[in-house]
């Protein structure tokens, strides 16, 4: 989620600078998605470049030639080695509880002093100012800045079960321990009733990992109606496959994120909890 809410970011400098050479840094997890923004030109993978040395890396970054280097989240070590390389320009956060900040040329503070009253892609967005990028970013806004085009196909035997004449509707329980994930229960009875309700109108999918499949077997047992697809499907495979669906229900998660920002409908369920909720981690798509 956090991943997909940094896009606007790439959209907005691809617009105002066309011929820079935009790059990403991401986990081994994250990189699948960051491949398929066209806005980005290269993707570093972290997962692999961390277990250089400093001086390989240090190396790597003066080879670069990196004029600007923004932390969309902190990262002490890569905050140090940006420094080491002699990189111009470092914007970054400014958070006490990180000490990064002190390997920054330009330190940014949130609009906001209650981290939970501003969007976390706004406070992204405020990174850009050192660049001469200002004003005030709305949701829909910043939704037109985020361009995903998936590039993995879908296996034939995942492809068929999308229907062309009902609406395919993904639920997905889980959230990997990264949201507060709505109860069990409450996604077996709506299976049913949306099942009851529209019968043949609508076609459901139950999304997840391999493991979340194994957590939430008795959910799957209990909901016949829905297709279990937990476990069948790459991570690149699975955002082609919310890109062919029509809506998606899940918690403030990763794939709630993906389904906004590929343009799909998408329904986000928040607790009401100071920092989990709306007004920070929202879904920003046209359709949410």
């Amino acid at each position: 989620g956090d991943v997909v809410l940094s896009l606007p970011v790439a959209g907005l400098l691809r617009g105002r600078y066309p011929n820079a050479a935009i790059s990403f840094l991401g986990t081994q997890y994250s990189v699948p998605l960051l491949e398929d923004c066209p806005d980005i030109n290269h993707v570093w993978n972290w997962t692999d470049l961390q277990v250089y040395t400093d001086a390989d890396i240090i190396k790597k970054l003066k080879d670069a030639k990196i004029d600007v280097i923004i932390y969309l989240h902190p990262c002490t070590r890569l905050a140090k080695l940006a420094k080491k390389a002699g990189i111009p320009c470092r914007i970054g956060k400014m958070q006490f509880f990180h000490r990064d900040w002190w390997y920054y040329t330009h330190r940014i503070r949130k609009s906001s002093h209650i981290p939970s009253h501003q969007h976390e892609a706004e406070w992204n967005m405020q990174l850009l100012s050192p660049l001469g990028v200002r004003g005030k970013f709305t949701l829909p806004k910043l939704a037109s800045y985020i361009h995903l085009i998936p590039t993995t196909p879908l296996p034939l035997p995942i492809e068929v079960l999308l229907s062309k004449e009902q609406f395919n509707l993904i639920l997905h329980p889980g959230s990997h321990g990264n949201g507060c994930e709505w109860p069990l229960d409450h996604f077996q009875q709506l299976v049913e009733k949306l099942s009851e309700k529209f019968k043949d109108k609508i076609q459901i999918f139950l999304s997840g990992t391999e493991s979340e499949g194994k957590r939430f077997k008795n959910l799957i047992d209990a909901s016949p109606a829905a297709v279990n697809m937990m476990g069948k499907m790459t991570l690149p495979e699975f955002i082609t496959f919310i890109s062919r669906a029509d809506g998606i229900i899940v918690s403030g998660t990763g794939p709630l994120h993906i389904g906004a920002g590929l343009g799909i409908k998408t329904l986000g369920l928040f607790p009401p909890r100071r920092g989990l909720g709306l007004t920070r981690w929202a879904p920003v798509g046209v359709r949410t």
